[in-house]
Order: structure tokens, then C-alpha cells, then sequence
């Protein structure tokens, strides 16, 4: 069991960094198209502050709800497509258990109609949780797929507001080893996880910004 727990690890890593090494090289060769091709293209930046429900959890954070932020970097291409990084922060907090979850990755966006965007993010992430005691109850790692769609209007030059939804996916490992100091009772809630796998829903607000 060892060592197929070390093989799963060490190919769920394998196809991380074959994912990042891949939109990598996609972002490159975009960024050095010829120069010709550069007034179709801009850099952007978006701060999204939003709110969003664990539907599903399997480490016992079910309906808990609580705040998130992404913070996107893009590349603007023709056609309204774009490409670059988003960072996810995410956390909630339910009879004074909490999690918190911090993750980053590629992110795709499109422009489908007029003023409309949809868009996909998959990010790696690590989480932590305490117990009502404040003690590390687990930690966590794994990959957060995110599907979302905003509208945006115009405010002045080179500034838009964007509000819409998103659905996230997220399915990790857990580790109870730095965790649970001492055996106590408010621990035991955490003591069988074995997986981090859950389903959030939410919405979003967003300054984004054309540089």
C-alpha cells in the first residue's frame, strides 16, 4: 500500500506540472507573436470579491459558506480569448471549525457574447483546517476546477465592473499527521477523512482593469 500511495502521489504530480508546463509553453508563444499582431493584444488584471456555499464536502464542512477572492492576470488575444494565471482564496467557518484554501493556475476566458464572458480555471491548491480548539485538525492538497460567467458594463476607459456566478470542483488528500496535537474531542470530527472532495456554488463581483 506504500508504495502505490507513493506512485499515485508522484504521478498525480507528473500530470500538474505536464498542465502548467502546457499552458505555459500556449502562453509564450502567444506573448511573442510578431509585432504586427500586438495591437490586437493587451495585458488585463481583474479583482473578483465573492460568496459561495460548500454544497458537497467530504471533510464535514457541507452548506458552510464564506468568502472568496480571485485575482486574475490575462492576456488579451483576438476573437475574445484570453489566457493567463488566477489565484483563489477561499475559506468558511462552521461552529468554529475552519478551513482555509489557497490556490493558483492557468485560467481561460472568452468572450461568447457581447458584454458576456465565460470562463475555466484549474488551480492546485493546499488547505489547512483547525478545530474549535484552534489545533491543525488537517492539511490538504489537490486541484480546484472552476467554471464561471460574468457580464460587465463600461465604467470609464479601460475599467469595467463584472458580476456573475461559478461553480467549483475540488478533490485532494488529506494528511492528519501535522494535525491534532493532543486526542480531544472536538478533533474526532476529522479523525476518518480520508479525501478532500467537495462542490462550491456562488457569486461574484469584479473591478477589471486593461493595462
Amino acid at each position: 500500500m506504500k508504495h502505490t500511495s507513493i506512485a499515485i502521489r508522484r504521478s498525480n504530480v507528473s500530470l500538474q506540472v505536464k498542465v502548467i508546463l502546457f499552458f505555459l509553453v500556449v502562453f509564450l508563444a502567444i506573448a511573442a507573436k510578431p509585432a504586427f499582431a500586438e495591437t490586437h493584444q493587451t495585458w488585463a488584471t481583474g479583482a473578483h470579491l465573492g460568496y459561495g456555499v460548500n454544497q458537497q464536502s467530504t471533510t464535514g464542512f457541507k452548506n458552510v459558506a464564506g468568502s472568496l477572492m480571485f485575482l486574475d492576470v490575462l492576456r488579451t488575444l483576438d476573437d475574445g480569448l484570453e489566457m493567463g494565471l488566477r489565484t483563489i482564496a477561499q475559506g468558511g467557518q462552521e461552529n468554529n471549525n475552519e478551513y482555509y484554501r489557497m490556490g493558483a493556475g492557468p485560467l481561460i476566458s472568452y468572450n461568447f457574447y457581447k458584454n458576456w464572458r465565460a470562463q475555466f480555471s484549474l488551480s492546485f491548491f493546499n488547505e489547512t483546517a483547525n478545530d474549535e480548539t484552534k489545533e491543525r485538525a488537517y492539511k490538504s492538497k489537490g486541484r480546484t476546477y472552476q467554471f464561471g460567467w460574468e457580464r460587465s458594463r463600461e465604467l470609464i476607459k479601460n475599467v469595467d465592473l463584472a458580476w456573475g456566478g461559478f461553480y467549483m470542483v475540488h478533490q485532494g488528500n488529506v494528511s492528519l499527521s501535522d494535525g491534532m496535537a493532543s486526542p480531544n474531542t472536538a478533533s474526532t470530527r476529522f479523525s476518518n477523512i480520508s479525501t478532500n472532495k467537495g462542490t462550491t456554488r456562488g457569486v461574484e463581483v469584479s473591478l477589471r482593469f486593461k493595462l
